[in-house]
C-alpha cells in the first residue's frame, strides 16, 4: 500500500524537479541546498524500489504500479544527471572538496543502481525477464552502498589529508 501511494506521488515530485532542473539549466551556481535535496530525492526513489521488490511476488503479473515505478525511476535518473552536471561544474570551477567528491560518489552510484533497475524493468515490463531479476540486481546492488561507504570513511580522508 505504501508502495502504491508514494511512486505516483513521488513520480510527480521528481518529474517537476527534473524538468525545472533542465529548463531553467541548473548549473554549478545551483544552491548546494538544492542538490542535497536531490540526493535526498533519488535515496529515496532507491528505497521505495528496494521495499518494492522486496514486497512484490515475483509471478505476479505486472501492474500499472509497475510502470509508475518505472517512470519514477526515469525521472530520478533525469534528476541524477541534472546534479551530476551542477556537481562537476561546481569542482572545475571551484574545486574538489571532501563533500562534492562524496556526493558525486554517492550519486554515481544511485545512477548505475537505478539505470540497471530502469532498464531491467523494463524489460519485465516487455516480457522479455522475470521480475526475479530485478530483486537479484537490488540485493545485488547492496555492497555496492557498503563499498561506497567504507571509501567515504577510508579512502577520501587519506586523499584530503585528514589525520
Amino acid at each position: 500500500m505504501l508502495s502504491a501511494v508514494f511512486t505516483p506521488l513521488l513520480g510527480v515530485v521528481l518529474g517537476v524537479a527534473a524538468i525545472a532542473g533542465a529548463v531553467s539549466g541548473f548549473g554549478i551556481e545551483a544552491d548546494r541546498e538544492v542538490l542535497v535535496l536531490f540526493d535526498v530525492l533519488l535515496v529515496l526513489v532507491t528505497g521505495l524500489l528496494l521495499y518494492r521488490v522486496s514486497a512484490r511476488d515475483p509471478h505476479d503479473p505486472w501492474s500499472a504500479l509497475d510502470g509508475a515505478h518505472l517512470l519514477t525511476i526515469g525521472f530520478a535518473l533525469l534528476l541524477d544527471m541534472v546534479g551530476l552536471v551542477a556537481m562537476v561544474g561546481r569542482i572545475a570551477e571551484f574545486g574538489a572538496s571532501p563533500n562534492k567528491v562524496v556526493a558525486l560518489g554517492l550519486n554515481l552510484l544511485l545512477l548505475v543502481v537505478l539505470g540497471r533497475s530502469a532498464w531491467l524493468l523494463l524489460q519485465v515490463l516487455r516480457g522479455h525477464r522475470p521480475f526475479d531479476e530485478v530483486f537479484r540486481w537490488q540485493t545485488a546492488s547492496l555492497p555496492l552502498y557498503s563499498g561506497w561507504a567504507l571509501a567515504v570513511v577510508v579512502v577520501v580522508p587519506l586523499v584530503f589529508g585528514f589525520s
